[in-house]
């Protein structure tokens, strides 16, 4: 009786490990743009708000503050393909709200989520006013 080899072995081994690695390979591409993504919202709702709350006028700051959340978050790029920036401006503060959505196209597969950053500031009591 011949005993039988383990020729021909990694022919069958090869694409099963081939496919977990594109696998893992695409959940780590995934968790590393929501990671980044998120965190940029964050970091421009907080950027925003801040920005409002020492404002002259916050009322007036606010497209400026649109504006620079855009920059911070790279709107239309893939990090960040669309971007909502909504505000809330009370009597003692501002809250704004940032809101991402994000391609995940990895190797192929289409797909997108959605991430938000907010951020609340109290307004400055003792910034300049233009008003007496």
């Amino acid at each position: 009786m011949t005993r039988r080899g383990d020729q021909g072995g990694g022919v069958v081994q090869l694409p099963i490990m081939a496919t977990v690695f594109v696998a893992f390979a695409s959940l780590m591409v995934f968790a590393g743009r929501v990671n980044n993504a998120s965190s940029d919202a964050e970091a421009a709702a907080r950027y925003a708000a801040r920005t409002i709350s020492l404002a002259r006028d916050p009322a007036d700051a606010i497209t400026a503050a649109r504006h620079d959340a855009e920059v911070a978050v790279s709107a239309g790029s893939s990090s960040c393909r669309s971007m909502s920036f909504d505000h809330e401006l009370g009597p003692d503060s501002v809250t704004v709200t940032v809101t991402c959505v994000v391609e995940l196209v990895a190797f192929g597969v289409p797909g997108s989520w959605t991430v938000t950053g907010s951020a609340e500031e109290p307004l400055d009591r003792w910034r300049e006013r233009a008003d007496p």
